[in-house]
């Protein structure tokens, strides 16, 4: 579908923070089966528009309904957590080598420890997160798993109260949390 101008311009300024070499590879072919074979030439994951590199994402979490101003938050999240690359893992980037307190799959970076439940109860294994679509799918769950959590322990607190400090939920997003 096509992105509202609107949108557009919520995300400009985090396009421009994409690696250059990412975003000469993506601009300079004009179909996505070259690009997509210079992006896997060049070691970078293939999920993003040819010529609007985080626009993709916000394709892939549109489902979720997730409020227009925090998008570019979760846009700056999943490039905290993995730099855009659904295949890195908390044992591959060096975070977590021993597997001792996390092992964190894909775009938004899902613990396993913490979450193998709602892998199970989809049928997902544990490489299935390094799938964009299937990695965002289970972060939404967890997402408003916690929102609901935090609603539930204060009930003053609104639901965009609680949309924003269960952002907390990924290390990337330096804020204190109200749960």
């Amino acid at each position: 579908p096509d992105v509202s101008s609107a949108i557009k311009e919520i995300w400009k300024p985090l396009e421009e923070a994409i690696d250059p070499e990412l975003r000469e590879i993506v601009e300079n072919y004009t179909s996505e089966a070259t690009a997509d074979r210079a992006l896997v030439g060049s070691d970078m994951p293939p999920i993003y528009e040819r010529s609007e590199p985080l626009i993709s994402f916000y394709k892939l979490i549109e489902p979720y309904n997730i409020r227009p101003e925090l998008m570019p938050i979760f846009g700056a999240v999943m490039m905290g957590e993995s730099r855009g690359d659904p295949k890195i893992d908390t044992y591959q980037s060096g975070t977590d080598r021993e597997m001792k307190n996390e092992y964190s799959i894909g775009l938004l970076q899902v613990n396993t420890f913490a979450h193998m439940d709602k892998l199970n109860r989809k049928g997902y294994s544990k490489d299935d997160l390094r799938n964009p679509v299937k990695n965002i799918e289970i972060a939404m769950e967890v997402w408003e798993e916690w929102i609901a959590r935090l609603m539930s322990k204060d009930p003053t607190m609104t639901r965009e109260e609680a949309e924003v400090s269960a952002l907390d939920r990924w290390g990337a997003y330096g804020h204190d949390s109200l749960g």
